[in-house]
């Protein structure tokens, strides 16, 4: 990758890490091509298909996930290493991280009648100063349609 590339590719991470770090999220569209997702769609839908539906009201009755998704899949790697992904999150978490660790990799389906998950952030489940510093980002990859409506919960 030359100089110039690098540079472009920064500057554009900076413009969604900016829209994260205002939003507490950002949609980059289009990122992924077809045939790696539909190649992690493929390797993913027998877990889907074994997998029960969760129990309680966080987890939803009509939800199922599993996790281990780089063990299921050899399309999983491409898709937590993306660059311009791991571009964001250097740029939201350096100021506070030396590194970057990967947390979990996790299937999720939402069947009819799922309820909606209320808003939340996940760092707030750990002790640490709330508001100010910035050490999780969450990064979702949608398998199938999502609409735009339900995309911005």
């Amino acid at each position: 990758m030359t100089q110039s590339m690098r540079k472009r590719r920064v500057t554009s991470a900076g413009k969604w890490a900016k829209q994260l770090e205002k939003n507490g999220y950002c949609i980059v569209p289009d990122l992924l091509g077809a045939v790696l997702l539909d190649g992690l769609q493929e390797d993913l839908q027998p877990a889907f298909e074994r997998t029960p539906f969760c129990e309680g009201n966080f987890y939803g009755h009509a939800t199922k996930r599993f996790g281990r998704l780089l063990a299921r899949s050899a399309h999983a790697a491409q898709v937590v290493q993306h660059h311009l992904i791991l571009d964001i999150v250097r740029q939201v978490l350096n100021p506070w991280c030396d590194s970057i660790q990967l947390n979990l990799t996790q299937g999720l389906a939402l069947h009819p009648g799922a309820l909606p998950q209320f808003p939340h952030r996940d760092q707030d489940m750990w002790q640490g100063e709330k508001g100010r510093i910035e050490y999780l980002v969450n990064v979702m990859w949608p398998l199938t349609h999502i609409p735009p409506t339900m995309a911005q919960h």
